[in-house]
Formats: C-alpha cells, sequence, structure tokens
C-alpha cells in the first residue's frame, strides 16, 4: 500500500465515521510511526489537527524527544500541545500495570486537551496489527462477543482511522514523509505480555495462514455489529422488566440506582439476561467479572435473597422476592448550601434545580407531595438546603404535631439512596419543605401576605 493508498483508507474511514471535513480533532502523538502517519493523513486531508503528545515520565530522554516532536510539528505547521505524567506512580497507586497505567493517562490527557482546544474528536493511531493483538489477549483472558471486537472504531468522539491499514504500511509511510521517529524500547521488551504477543505469538500465527490481520479485523468487525444488535435486545429486555424508584423524585438516583423485576427479566433468554446485567452495571460505572456475573444469574435463579459486589466495590446487586437492585458503590457525603432567594439553585451531582420566586396569595390547593409550593416569607428566613439529619422533625401542612422527617421519606417510598440526596429546605428554625414529600405547617400563607414560591424539577438532560 503506497502514501496515496494510505490517504485513500483513511478518507474512506473519515467518512464511514461520520467526520465531516475540516473538523478540529485531537491526534495523540506518540512519535512513532502509526501516530505521525494518522497526523500527517488527516492533516492532507484538510482536517484541523492538535498533536497531543504525553511524557510518561519512565525515560531520561523524554523530555529532549517531546522537545524534538515539538519543533517538527511547529515546522508542519501543526498545534503542539505537550503534557507530563507520572505513571509508574499512577499504576502503583491504582494497582495495576504500567501498560493500563500509561493508556489511562493517555486518555485522560487527550480528553483535557480535546476539552481545551474544543476539538470534535480524539483520534488515535491504531492499526489492525493492533487490533490483532487486542483480539488475542481477550481471547487469552476470557471473553464473549464484546471482546472479540478488539479496538472498535469509534467510542464516543474517539476514532481509529487507521484499522484498515497494517503497520507495514505506516512504517512505509512515515519513512517516506522524513520525520523523527522515536522508537518505544518497551515494544522490544519481552517482559510485557503486547511485545511477547507481537514478537513471538502473532509471527507464528502468520505461518499458519497469512491473512490472519485481515480475517480477524473482518471478524471484530462481524462481532461489533453482532455486539451492537444484542446490546439494543438486552436494553429492550431491561426496559421491560425495570422498576421506577422514586416517583417523581426518580432523577435524584437515575445515575446511581436501578431495579428490575426478577421474575419479568428472568423470562428472557439467558443471553440477554447476562448481558442485560452487564449493560446495567456499566450504566453504574461498574462492572461484574465472568464468575460474579455467573454467580448472579445463578442468585437469582435459585436464591430468594442474596447480594454481591462488582469489581472493586464499583456496583452493588441484591435481590430479594421479586426485585433486583443494583447500585454503584460510591458514598454520598452529607451536604448543606445557601438556597438562591430569589433566583435558581442548581446540583449538577444530583440532577435537579430549585427555582424561588417572589409571590403574594393563600396557597394554593395541590398534594402534599408537589413539587411546586408557596411558603410565607416571614417563615423562611436565610433559607437553605442540606441532607436530612437525624432527630429532623416537621408539622406538615394541615396535620397537628410534629413527625419525623426519616418516616415521612420511608412512607413516601424513597429508597434509601434517594433518602441520602433529597435536599431538605431549611429556614433558620429547620425543616420547612421536603420536596416532594412534606412542607411545614408554619409556613403556611395567609392572606396575601408575601411569599416564596419554591418550584424544584429535574436539571435539562437528567
Amino acid at each position: 500500500m503506497n502514501s496515496n493508498d494510505v490517504r485513500e483508507v483513511v478518507r474512506q474511514s473519515l467518512a464511514d465515521l461520520g467526520v465531516p471535513d475540516g473538523s478540529r480533532i485531537v491526534v495523540g502523538l506518540s512519535g512513532g510511526i502509526d501516530s505521525w502517519t494518522l497526523l500527517l493523513t488527516l492533516q492532507e486531508l484538510g482536517q484541523d489537527v492538535i498533536a497531543a503528545h504525553l511524557n510518561h515520565g519512565q525515560r531520561s530522554e523524554a523530555a529532549q524527544q517531546a522537545e524534538m516532536l515539538g519543533t517538527e510539528c511547529d515546522r508542519r505547521g501543526i498545534p503542539f500541545v505537550p503534557g507530563q505524567a507520572d505513571v509508574p506512580r499512577l499504576s502503583q497507586d491504582q494497582g495495576v500495570g504500567l501498560e493500563e497505567g500509561g493508556r489511562w493517562a493517555r486518555y485522560e490527557f487527550f480528553e483535557r486537551v480535546a476539552m481545551a482546544m474544543q476539538a470534535d474528536f480524539i483520534a488515535t493511531g491504531h492499526t489492525r496489527d493492533d487490533r490483532l493483538e487486542t483480539v488475542l489477549f481477550h481471547l487469552t483472558r476470557g471473553t464473549g462477543p464484546a471482546g472479540l471486537v478488539g479496538i472498535p472504531r469509534r467510542r464516543g468522539r474517539i476514532i481509529r482511522p487507521l484499522l484498515d491499514i497494517d503497520r507495514n504500511d505506516t512504517r512505509e509511510f512515515a519513512k517516506e514523509a522524513g520525520v523523527p521517529i522515536i522508537f518505544d524500547p518497551s515494544n522490544e521488551d519481552l517482559q510485557f505480555a503486547r511485545a511477547r504477543m507481537r514478537h513471538r505469538v502473532v509471527p507464528e500465527l502468520q505461518t499458519i495462514h497469512p491473512g490472519v490481520r485481515r480475517n480477524v479485523a473482518r471478524l471484530a468487525d462481524l462481532m461489533a455489529e453482532e455486539d451492537a444488535l444484542l446490546n439494543g435486545l438486552a436494553a429492550a429486555a431491561l426496559e421491560r422488566a425495570e422498576i421506577p424508584l422514586n416517583g417523581d423524585l426518580r432523577f435524584l438516583t437515575l445515575d446511581c440506582e436501578v431495579a428490575f423485576d426478577r421474575n419479568v427479566l428472568l423470562r428472557e433468554p439467558p443471553a440477554l439476561v447476562r448481558r442485560g446485567l452487564i449493560l446495567a452495571a456499566q450504566t453504574l460505572g461498574g462492572q461484574f467479572s465472568g464468575e460474579a456475573l455467573d454467580q448472579l444469574v445463578e442468585g437469582l435463579l435459585e436464591e430468594e435473597k442474596g447480594s454481591l459486589t462488582g469489581r472493586e466495590g464499583a456496583v452493588v446487586a441484591t435481590w430479594e422476592g421479586n426485585r433486583l437492585h443494583l447500585e454503584d458503590g460510591l458514598v454520598d457525603e452529607p451536604f448543606r448550601y445557601p438556597l438562591v432567594a430569589p433566583g435558581e439553585t442548581e446540583s449538577e451531582v444530583f440532577g435537579w434545580t430549585i427555582t424561588v420566586q417572589t409571590a403574594t396569595g393563600e396557597n394554593p390547593a395541590r398534594p402534599p407531595r408537589h413539587l411546586d409550593v408557596m411558603v410565607a416569607a416571614r417563615a423562611a428566613q436565610g433559607m437553605h438546603f442540606r441532607a436530612m439529619e437525624a432527630g429532623d422533625k416537621m408539622t406538615p401542612l394541615g396535620m397537628d404535631g410534629h413527625r419525623l422527617l426519616s418516616d415521612m421519606l420511608s412512607e413516601a417510598g424513597l429508597t434509601p439512596r434517594a433518602r441520602r440526596r433529597i435536599p431538605v429546605i431549611c429556614d433558620l428554625a429547620g425543616p420547612i419543605w421536603v420536596p416532594g414529600v412534606a412542607q411545614s405547617e408554619r409556613t403556611r400563607v395567609e392572606g396575601d401576605e408575601p411569599a416564596w414560591r419554591l418550584n424544584m424539577a429535574p436539571l435539562a438532560g437528567a
């Protein structure tokens, strides 16, 4: 494949990926042959490219090499953004290997550059060889259709336009372009699994069939299509089994918990049940190991109740009776903030907004669990919101005697997570309104006295 062929393949790849002409693209530039080929090809095709290079903090010559890359980019009229990371320390802190730690650091850096430069896409120089190696890795570790995809062509705004090009082709392209090449010694170091795969396993496979790269790439593309189809079917199965949580306040915990009717879910084919559980866990930011997933499915089939924790405690599944509940493993910290009055207060963390407006007139007839109320201005000095605290009490509107907020939140059918997240609106004397649950009698508006109108709603997009 000559240079013109490479450009044509990349041009077609961009079209297939839905990348418009003139898009601003952050290109991960390691200085190797693949990343140089990607950067220069995108520039020649008229894309607005930005080179992003991360020094992993592993080699003494890395700073000098970054300076050399910056000089070459400047000569070619390409903006160059360098970055620095301590990958050995990061890997140790996260309890992962250097390869995984470096991968995490790079993508985090690319995302920061893309945000700062207002880029449309992030492009990495993975080739057909990288895809083959990744599929083989997944096979050795145990995988399903998703693992056989290897490296996806697109994930969000991350694109890989070189997946139909072999490393031999990028080597020739970079040589012809005359760019300074940085050779990563880890690519030749057989203590790393990827280097052993590249230099020992792949050559043997080529002796079995010389078209192994192209054939595995074709398999990966087929698996990508089938994986997307199965994910759609599994998502539909989850939707049929989902149990709505927290009524009108469901937006409080959309990002951290979900529940399903166990009996409805288990009527689905086992393959969709397993895939659905994987999707649900991913939505909450966690995942189950293969062994844990088997235990979860077995528990749902055979045990009245139980619980299981995913990898690193990021997701927890509990089941009892006909209900399966999944929740992320995060702990919500107590909170306390002033309420803007008049004005609007937003919580991006919990996905809501509370609007406070001046008003007059008696309390309108509304259900006690409404998200829109009027409170007397005389009883709303120093308004703020906070998490519920032990012993919080209120005399609900139209009732006699105090009641514990914890009892009222439980009676309202809120999950424990929602009870920890719901904002309790207070004045200097204590709670005056719990949205969707109760309003204090002492905030009743009499006649046409001054009042505040409070309205709680989900944040746009929540």
